[in-house]
């Protein structure tokens, strides 16, 4: 019966002080990143259904940064619930990761995120909704690669209390703050304001 899926129990699995090396070749310059230390714990993990598994996962990366995730998750619904917090990871590495090598800027500084959530994926449908968020970039730069110049410089941006839901295409955002920003713009002789050329929008039809 294609129903009944070969059942698995994990009463308990841990993974301490690991190492992993992932590289990305996909672009001109590989991005590489190592993750030391990993620890993973799982606690009453099985395929049953509606039976849920206590998961934790920390980590550091090299480049800057760490991760924290405790939560839950079952297979069948497929769901997980929890709290994920990043800290103080690097914007140069999420850029690499994120961007192409091809854009014409760069961008410095770093992230931290703290966030209660909920997902799950049913009947071809993912539901997600976030809670009681935090988002703050600290010393964000973004700089222009053929001028090595900073167009924009912010100590300190921060949204708190952010709650998103995406079944309802809803997000609220409880407060908005810049600290010290300084914000270089000027239009070029053809009336081009600078910005435009660091992101080309993109042609209809094409």
């Amino acid at each position: 019966d294609d129903d009944q899926a070969f059942l698995v129990n994990i009463a308990k699995l841990t993974l301490s002080e690991g190492k992993l090396v992932w590289e990305d070749a996909r672009f001109t310059k590989p991005v590489v990143e190592n993750i030391d230390p990993m620890n993973i714990d799982i606690e009453n993990f099985t395929t049953r259904p509606d039976k849920q598994a206590h998961l934790g996962l920390s980590l550091a990366l090299k480049s800057g940064g760490h991760l924290d995730w405790q939560g839950t998750a079952s297979i069948k619904p497929l769901s997980s619930e929890g709290h994920i917090k990043l800290d103080n990871v690097t914007l140069a590495t999420i850029s690499a990761l994120a961007l192409t090598d091809t854009m014409p800027f760069n961008l410095k500084g770093y992230e931290i995120l703290d966030a209660d959530y909920k997902a799950s994926y049913t009947e071809n449908s993912i539901k997600l909704a976030v809670n009681k968020g935090g988002f703050e970039i600290r010393d964000f730069q973004l700089i222009e690669k053929s001028k090595n110049k900073a167009l924009i410089k912010m100590p300190v941006f921060t949204l708190r209390g952010i709650d998103f839901n995406l079944e309802n295409q809803a997000i609220l955002i409880e407060s908005v703050s810049a600290n010290d920003a300084d914000i270089q713009a000027w239009l070029n002789a053809q009336g081009v304001i600078n910005y435009q050329t660091l992101f080309p929008a993109s042609k209809a039809g094409n």
